[in-house]
């Protein structure tokens, strides 16, 4: 069915659920929905932990830490803000498997900007070393902004030689500042002190933070002793307290000491006095560490690797598009020399299992491929996620429901997928748990509420639960894919409307489908899906399912 039928179609429809009322509930539907699981054109995926996890690991691997702050929404836009492209990059995905990675939102992102005196407009990458000291941030006004990513993979590899160079440097400034001390050169020491100080983690930030509050405490004990020494003689404590001013000058102290020079020269605009005791709050890391890092060489990379990597990244995208175009032939190439070019990325195996699981009907190189993910060290729990479900869907399809069925919940341990959501409510609607199914249909639109085939899978059950007109209107708003014709052919089934309903099975078993072996395993399903139940003797159901009867 091409676009124009289909809107005269869904047009039509529209007028013809208005009136229906649909009572009887039905069951199983198709989960799917192809490319690499789902068809999620972010092919790579960043990982993120919480900001407490990424301390643990990072302080116990002494490793960087990546913080992304995404920018703000503006008021006009309705939709959500994406993440920055960079994070769906074979490079910096890869890297987050290593290195700690944090995406901050909401409150906790406007309270890290704040304490960190950060700018809120923009994407915003900043990286730290294992104490969160600041390394270097990267920013970017939009979505597809460029961030250097050969600069960012260099500074995530780069901890360990910033905090010893940090703590050489400082090392140096303290010593200088405890001459400066014997000296009795309060604020140039204070001046030294601080940026130190403002430093976490370090030895060298303790003993200066140290310093300056034994400074501040008994610079503080000796304004005290200036206004008790002589209470009656206003002129000789403003003397003293003036001393104390001009020694301390630049510090704390001076200002808490002009302080009570003022409150004695204007005692009517002075509040009520309280004890000196000046206490210390950490301050931002200033010019100091500003100059630091601008002059700090991060470790060297191997830009070939990183070429290599992204050139691996364009085939697998490259591959992803070729089969949404449905180009089936030239997007199996591209995903073969994504592997050949690297044989351990997981995306790319990924790809070409689900090719092989959804399209071409070769389960058992389907499997051998999905097995070899699992066997990865380093797959990234998505694509393990993905392999899980495939196993399971293929052993449900081979008549072992329960075992299936457990194998794609424990793909959801791995990481919660749309497309496994998506077949445990097929399941368990086909086992009449209705209940349970629809709460399934939530946690698959919950992940992501504007993923096109999820809408009109949601569409599915709208239709079921009496509201076919809704179900047809959110299809209509839907962005559309051949792939999703199974589904409508769903939705127009609970209306009874047998026209409609063979037309779209039709279009997906020999449009959408380009193998017999795959329209076999489709127009079995089909057969067996009480959704259809209704038409399972119907001359003309039973000639557009006809290979289901090889099975």
């Amino acid at each position: 069915m091409n676009v124009r039928n289909r809107a005269t179609l869904l047009a039509v429809g529209l007028v013809v659920l208005a009136g229906l009322g649909i009572s009887e509930v039905v069951t199983a539907t198709c989960g799917g929905g192809g490319g690499g699981g789902g068809g999620s054109m972010n092919s790579y995926q960043t990982q993120w932990v919480s900001f407490e996890s990424a301390r643990k690991k990072a302080a116990a691997e002494e490793s960087a830490i990546l913080i992304y702050l995404p920018r703000e929404a503006a008021k006009k836009e309705k939709t959500p803000v994406q993440d920055h492209s960079v994070f769906a990059t074979k490079p910096i995905a890869e890297k987050s498997a290593e290195i700690p990675f944090v995406k901050l939102t909401g409150e906790a992102a406007k309270e890290f900007r704040e304490k960190r005196e950060l700018a809120s407009k923009g994407h915003l990458v900043y990286v730290t070393d294992w104490h969160t000291n600041e390394m270097t941030r990267f920013r970017a006004k939009k979505e597809r902004d460029k961030i250097a990513i050969k600069k960012l993979v260099a500074y995530l590899g780069s901890a360990q030689k910033f905090v010893a160079k940090l703590e050489k440097d400082s090392a140096k400034d303290l010593k200088k500042a405890a001459k400066q001390l014997e000296k009795k050169k309060w604020g140039a020491a204070y001046k030294r002190l601080e940026p130190i100080a403002a430093l976490f983690g370090i030895e060298p930030a303790e003993t200066a933070t140290k310093q300056i509050k034994e400074m501040l405490k008994a610079g503080a004990k000796r304004i005290e002793e200036a206004l008790e020494e002589n209470p009656d003689d206003q002129t000789e404590t403003i003397v003293a307290l003036s001393k104390i001013r001009d020694e301390y000058k630049g510090t704390p102290v001076a200002d808490s000491a002009n302080a009570e020079i003022d409150r004695l020269k204007n005692p009517e605009k002075a509040s009520e006095r309280e004890e000196a005791s000046l206490r210390w709050v950490r301050p931002a890391a200033g010019e100091r560490w500003a100059t630091f890092r601008a002059e700090f060489e991060p470790v060297a990379v191997d830009e070939g690797v990183i070429d290599a990597m992204l050139a691996v990244q364009r085939y697998v995208v490259e591959g992803a598009l070729a089969e949404r175009m449905h180009r089936y032939e030239r997007a199996k190439r591209l995903y073969e020399e994504a592997i050949l070019a690297d044989p351990d990325d997981a995306v790319a195996l990924r790809y070409l299992a689900e090719y092989h699981r959804h399209h071409t009907g070769e389960w058992g190189m389907a499997r051998e491929i999905f097995r070899q993910i699992l066997e990865l060290e380093r797959a990234d729990p998505y694509s393990r996620a993905i392999a899980l479900h495939g196993i399971g869907k293929m052993t449900i399809h081979g008549g072992e429901f329960e075992k299936g069925i457990s194998i794609i919940e424990k793909s959801i341990e791995v990481q919660p997928t749309q497309l496994a959501y998506r077949n445990l409510a097929v399941y368990w609607h086909s086992e009449k748990e209705y209940d349970k199914a629809r709460r399934y249909v939530e946690q698959a639109v919950a992940l992501n509420p504007r993923d096109p085939y999820t809408r009109v899978f949601e569409a599915v059950y709208i239709a079921l639960d009496g509201r076919p007109g809704e179900a047809l209107q959110q299809v209509a708003e839907t962005p559309w894919d051949i792939s999703m014709s199974y589904n409508l052919a769903c939705v127009y089934s609970a209306m009874r409307d047998k026209p409609r309903t063979l037309e779209l099975l039709e279009q997906h078993f020999q449009e959408y489908e380009f193998t017999d072996s795959i329209r076999a395993k489709e127009m079995w399903e089909a057969r067996t899906d009480i959704n259809f139940e209704w038409l399972f003797k119907d001359r003309e159901f039973l000639a557009v399912t006809h290979l289901a009867e090889g099975r």
